[in-house]
């Protein structure tokens, strides 16, 4: 193992061997299965890591605190060039994030002029690297992985001219990426990555910028969904330069915005049609309300009023609401769905939830675990049989999102339950936090576009714990999506459930016990007023008329005597125990039941004893 083998590995935990390389634990997601694979590149000495889930090299180096460096042998100096320091390294990589080649960036200064050169790994060359892509065909997108996982979760991306403009767009919070090379340079087999997705070309304000933006516009026909060719706004004017011209970054260190782009003519002296068959005779679509145009601060500030606080129209106040998703977990067999049909019965008949008082409406239940007819046995302890709830059972295959959005519309549902999460996602690996995230997106989408109330069953791992929030089975961007995580598990030998509770909004309760009393499913308090008052009714059993010390009862209903003595001043001030003596050395307090009436009751602690009244 060389030095910079360790010094990788050093920053990672979860480490062991696999075949020829190493698994470890990845430190750019929550990773509780290792799936960051770490090796030798082809010339056996410079690190490459690839992340099973997705996470770029860059991502995995920058959140194990490693410098790029470090990946390299010690003779190696990544930074280094035949004309000096490099400014800066750009690193191309498969869709899988593996490393092909860099480009560097320097400046000559010798020329007195920029220097770009490419480069891949050569253990036989003294500087550690070859200048050169001799035996390299690979030419991917910049960015490559970040652009594929961009597409899938339907988010806009950009193309620009250079690896510098990408890195810019990338500061803002945006996806972007360029084709190796600049202007002139897009090859059609590119164009697949980027099918069905909102693409917004950004030309440098020279003519093979424009002459560029267009053919890539022009390829992309017939595989983007929308392609927007735009221009840096610099001046008031458009002013295309034979070269040179300005650029995205050009364009933010102007005063631009993401909202300042204008949208680019086509070049006067035409384009050069692209290899391939791809074009058709419908020019880009020019899409005005597809650019971005979000409102400014001043008018968010505005619409909020007096509401300084995130707060929605709730179904079950804190719980459930509209275009709120909720999820409520726990293991099997610990009451999570039985907690889902009395929150749905309390929402169709405007009964009342864990001490909350439910706003009426309609329900659809999405019973994806059973047949129809076992799915409604489980409400006939919860509500009347004439309770306006839809319960739907099958499979997805034969269900749509958009369908089950016009039947809320139609039938005006306030809340809807999906039983459960796992069956109704089909997703390859829970734990990818690509699909995870994008499964569950679909349905924040449904909440949000329905306006309606969405809780959604899951399971905890059969590992976890306690109650908490974070057992929830699967990738932990699912926790980070919904707006409310619910988890509830048995007391042990104790009745009831303890609840956990995870939210953005203020209204939704504290950790709490629940309990079904009387065909209500109501909040009897926090954990420890719970145990409290449990104490108190085994104290009130274990009473007698002849007084005992709180170390005898404390055996008997086997609690510590602390705990015992504190219930027992409660019951004595609620009249429901009698205490005798003055706690004092030869005279300590007794507890046993209350007298008849003809008897005065000490009370709190140093009370005296009572005297029997004679009638």
């Amino acid at each position: 193992m060389n030095e910079s083998m360790k010094r990788v590995l050093g920053a990672l935990t979860g480490v062991k061997r696999q075949g020829k390389g190493w698994l470890a634990l990845c430190p750019a997601h929550d990773d509780h299965n290792p799936s960051l694979n770490v090796n030798y590149a082809d010339d056996g000495e410079t690190v490459v890591t690839y992340c099973q889930v997705g996470c770029s090299q860059d991502a995995v180096r920058a959140a194990a605190g490693l410098k790029y460096r470090d990946y390299f042998p010690d003779r190696y100096d990544p930074y280094s060039t035949p004309v000096g320091r490099a400014e800066a390294v750009y690193p191309y990589v498969d869709a899988d994030g593996r490393p092909l080649f860099e480009v560097v960036r320097a400046w000559d200064a010798t020329a007195n002029s920029k220097w770009i050169r490419n480069r891949v790994v050569d253990p036989g060359e003294e500087s550690g690297f070859r200048w050169n892509l001799n035996g390299i065909k690979a030419r991917p997108l910049f960015r490559l992985p970040q652009v594929i996982n961009a597409v899938q979760d339907g988010r806009e991306i950009w193309i620009v001219e250079g690896e510098k403009d990408v890195l810019r767009l990338e500061g803002l919070g945006e996806v972007a990426t360029c084709n190796h090379g600049g202007a002139g340079k897009w090859r059609p087999a590119l164009n697949e990555y980027l099918r069905g997705a909102t693409v917004n070309i950004v030309g440098d304000l020279d003519e093979p910028g424009v002459a560029h933006a267009w053919a890539v516009a022009d390829s992309l026909q017939g595989v983007a969904g929308v392609v927007i060719v735009l221009a840096p706004k610099i001046e008031d004017s458009i002013s295309i330069k034979e070269k040179h011209g300005e650029d995205v970054s050009d364009h933010f260190d102007a005063g631009g915005t993401l909202t300042d782009f204008r949208f680019l003519p086509p070049p006067e002296k035409g384009i050069t049609q692209p290899p391939g068959n791809n074009r058709t005779d419908t020019k880009p679509a020019l899409v005005e309300s597809v650019v971005f145009r979000p409102p400014l601060l001043r008018d968010l500030v505005a619409s909020l009023g007096d509401e300084v606080t995130e707060s929605a129209t709730w179904r079950l106040p804190g719980l459930a609401g509209n275009e709120v998703l909720t999820l409520l977990g726990g293991l099997p067999k610990q009451g999570k769905t039985t907690a889902a049909v009395y929150a749905a019965s309390a929402v169709a008949t405007g009964g009342s939830f864990w001490g909350v008082q439910a706003m009426q409406a309609p329900v659809l239940w999405l019973n994806l675990e059973t047949t129809a007819r076992l799915a409604a046995r489980k409400f006939l302890d919860a509500t009347t049989v004439d309770a306006p709830v839809y319960i739907w059972s099958g499979s997805t295959r034969d269900i749509t999102l958009n369908t089950v959005a016009a039947f809320i519309q139609s039938e005006g549902i306030g809340l809807v339950v999906v039983d459960s999460l796992s069956r109704l996602w089909g997703i390859g690996d829970e734990n990818d936090a690509v699909q995870v995230g994008r499964a569950v997106g679909e349905v924040l989408n449904l909440t949000r576009t329905a306006d309606v109330a969405t809780l959604l069953i899951h399971h905890y791992r059969k590992s976890s714990e306690g109650e908490s929030v974070s057992a929830f089975r699967g990738s932990n961007s699912l926790t980070a999506t919904v707006d409310i995580a619910i988890g509830i598990r048995k007391r042990g030998s104790d009745s009831g459930r303890r609840v956990a509770l995870d939210s953005r909004y203020d209204e939704t309760p504290k950790a709490m016990v629940v309990d079904i009393r009387d065909g209500v499913y109501v909040a009897l308090g926090d954990e420890r007023s719970v145990k409290h008052t449990e104490l108190c009714e085994a104290l009130v059993a274990a009473l007698s008329a002849e007084p005992q010390p709180s170390k005898v009862l404390a055996e008997v209903v086997d609690k510590a005597e602390t705990s015992v003595r504190r219930a027992l001043d409660d019951l004595v001030e609620q009249g429901r125990a009698r205490r005798t003596g003055d706690g004092k050395r030869g005279n300590p307090y007794l507890f046993g039941l209350p007298q008849d009436d003809s008897t005065t009751i000490g009370e709190g602690a140093g009370g005296t004893n009572s005297e029997e009244v004679v009638a």
